[in-house]
């Protein structure tokens, strides 16, 4: 255990000295190899959510990736939001799964709603940085929680940057021990790594559905050429693509 209360890896070589009448013992040196082990784990998440973001949706990703996070920083509690472009708009898109199956049963999947109706975990967007707070109940700026919600006793947020913008926030919490800046580097990393991924399923999700109306609108045509008017052809074509693709009316 570390002098912050945290876990490192350690990597030890043993020599057998025991012929050595110098010696006679086996000299063991250890040293500290946490950071190429950290390395190591995000890479191996890295692959893990790249293969699981094929064939599942986005909020499946999200909550995978929570879970991925929560396993290496021992934080049950995981949340990440989308925030708007107008900086001011949240969105909150996933929980982790044992937040959900065990700690919070607050609505709000899905809602949209301002900066100022959050709590105390969208400081990290005031303050345009990543935030550590390790003793939650003492905070003189926090609010009670909704009905339902997971009781928090500390947690990590991260703002993630695109273009200067805040495009999103990643939580998590309730840590047995204080978070250090070992954690914050991590949850840094999957913050980045987990909008990367979004953006990539979004643009997907986003081409899917414009190949499934380009579909529609192809086999409405052939549908609607039987009639031998051309003009109802060609008003039943407009509504349906205006329907379809409401940007192309």
């Amino acid at each position: 255990s570390h002098k912050d209360g945290g876990w490192i890896w350690m990597e030890g070589v043993a020599r057998n000295l025991l012929h050595d009448p110098d010696i006679a013992g086996i000299v063991v040196n250890y040293h500290d190899v946490s950071a190429r082990k950290r390395d190591e784990n995000i890479q191996a998440a890295r692959l893990r959510l790249m293969q699981f973001s094929t064939g599942h949706t986005l909020e499946e990703l999200l909550r995978a990736t929570l879970d991925e996070l929560g396993a290496l920083t021992d934080s049950p509690i995981g949340f990440y939001h989308f925030l708007s472009a107008d900086q001011n708009t949240l969105t909150l898109q996933a929980w982790s799964t044992f937040t959900i199956e065990k700690m919070c049963t607050a609505e709000g999947a899905g809602r949209h709603y301002d900066l100022d109706e959050a709590g105390v975990w969208v400081e990290c967007v005031r303050l345009r940085q990543p935030l550590i707070h390790n003793n939650y109940a003492a905070l003189s700026n926090r609010r009670g929680l909704p009905p339902g919600h997971a009781p928090v006793a500390r947690e990590l947020t991260v703002p993630v940057f695109r273009d200067n913008l805040i495009v999103a926030i990643l939580g998590i919490g309730n840590k047995p021990e204080d978070y250090t800046e070992d954690d914050l580097a991590l949850a840094i990393t999957f913050a980045d790594l987990t909008w990367d991924i979004a953006e990539r399923k979004l643009s997907e999700e986003e081409q899917a559905r414009r190949a499934a109306d380009l579909t529609l609108i192809y086999q409405a045509g052939r549908e609607m050429s039987r009639s031998l008017d051309p003009a109802a052809i060609y008003r039943e074509l407009y509504t349906f693509v205006a329907r379809a693709l409401p940007c192309a009316a």
